[in-house]
């Protein structure tokens, strides 16, 4: 994605996606997360070692053993986002759970880490599977302190292979051999959290803590002009703002100036900006998946005219199909090779420092784009291609955990 960040606002607190408090961390971009286990049912520490894992995109960062009273604490947590807290109680007296997403910026913070036990689950309607070849997932939704909020939520596992409502959200599902992806959204204010690279066992019940409120809320705003530097900016044009491929909000850019701003964003992990224009002045280009961890207060969005793509050999379909075309490219506008896939059946997939899809049909899809360098992807959901349309996928380079190799420049693209 070549969103260029220009100012970034100093000082911003850790979100869990709004989790935990705060305090004088190590310094050094690196922090210290701490917190204890505790049954708030019971009010009761569990019995036996309870183990307490930070993942970051499912790879362990660091693991502990709590306490005899619960205690936990991981040091030297380097920044970054899609962190999770993992539970596991080595005698099997609570199901194992997540907690999160997580966001380190630096500041220390305390996680309550809250368990439940398989009675106390059933008590609530959820029962283990019958066998090995079912895992159980149960969402919960609570606050920033561990309390249990009082909303409904809503579940999707693999993008539609197993979806549930309520609180706790209750999916049953067959395990896969590689991880899975879940969002949970609360329906009241429509903020979605995203799990990546779950492992879920069969037999077992995985407990997901959705932590929602005490949100920090930031500001986005920049312009949308011409990629190449040409200083052209594009007025009058509505920009979509979504979360884990859910709309959260749409502005429009003002008329002279090509600027536009998303005030009280809630901090995040996983957002898209949609740009499309009604009179076709530029291709209509999508930006992301990226984190808003930050108040961005000049975000640069460039795309591309159409006839800027032809001089490229791509252009838009003839027919009542759809074309896909990516991108990928560090700060200094450097491209990534990169391959770009859809969830079709069968699978759609090119690669290339400007990979182009032709010939799909029009439909809502998952585009999943690897840095063919590292193998590191990143998913977008629920993306849509209208029938007739050209669409690119802008991607950051630092979203596909860039390094050095043989790129291809094309002149300055950035701004």
């Amino acid at each position: 994605m070549r969103i260029v960040f220009g100012v970034l606002a100093l000082a911003l607190v850790v979100a869990l996606t709004g989790c935990g408090t705060t305090s004088s961390g190590s310094g050094g971009g690196a922090a210290t997360v701490s917190g204890a286990v505790i049954d708030p049912i019971s009010g009761q520490v569990p019995a036996g070692n309870s183990v307490v894992a930070l993942l970051q995109d499912g790879i362990t960062v660091e693991s502990v053993i709590a306490t005899s009273g619960g205690q936990f604490s991981l040091p030297n947590i380097p920044n970054g986002s899609g962190y999770q807290l993992v539970a596991n109680s080595q005698s099997g007296n609570f199901a194992r759970t997540l907690v999160g997403p997580l966001i380190v910026n630096g500041l220390d913070i305390v996680v309550p880490v809250s368990v439940i036990s398989t009675a106390e689950l059933q008590a609530l309607g959820v029962t283990p599977p019958f066998d090995n070849t079912t895992s159980i997932v149960a969402a919960f939704a609570q606050d920033a302190n561990g309390s249990a909020l009082n909303v409904a939520l809503t579940m999707t596992v693999d993008s539609g292979a197993a979806t549930a409502a309520g609180n706790p959200a209750v999916a049953s599902l067959t395990p896969a051999p590689d991880m899975h992806q879940i969002t949970v959204t609360n329906t009241v204010t429509g903020q979605a959290l995203l799990f990546t690279n779950i492992s879920l066992t069969g037999g077992a019940i995985t407990v997901i803590r959705a932590v929602f409120g005490s949100q920090q809320q930031i500001t986005l705003a920049g312009t949308l002009l011409q990629t190449g530097g040409t200083g052209v900016v594009f007025g009058g044009v509505p920009l979509t703002l979504r979360q884990n491929g859910t709309q959260v909000a749409t502005t429009t850019t003002n008329t002279n100036f090509g600027t536009f701003t998303f005030p009280a964003v809630a901090a995040g992990m996983n957002y898209t900006i949609e740009a499309a224009s009604a009179t076709n002045s530029f291709v209509r280009t999508i930006f992301g998946p990226s984190n808003f961890t930050a108040g961005n207060s000049n975000l640069a969005l460039p795309v591309y005219t159409a006839a800027q793509l032809q001089q490229l050999s791509v252009t838009a379909p003839t027919d009542q199909t759809a074309t896909l075309v990516a991108v990928a490219q560090t700060t200094t506008g450097l491209e990534i090779p990169v391959s770009i896939q859809l969830n079709t059946t069968p699978i759609l997939q090119q690669s290339g420092t400007l990979p182009v899809i032709a010939g799909i049909p029009a439909g809502t899809y998952t585009v999943t784009i690897t840095n063919t360098q590292n193998v590191m992807a990143v998913a977008l959901p629920n993306v849509t291609l209208p029938s007739g349309s050209l669409t690119m996928i802008d991607v950051a380079g630092s979203q596909l955990g860039f390094t050095s190799g043989s790129l291809v420049s094309r002149g300055k693209r950035r701004r």
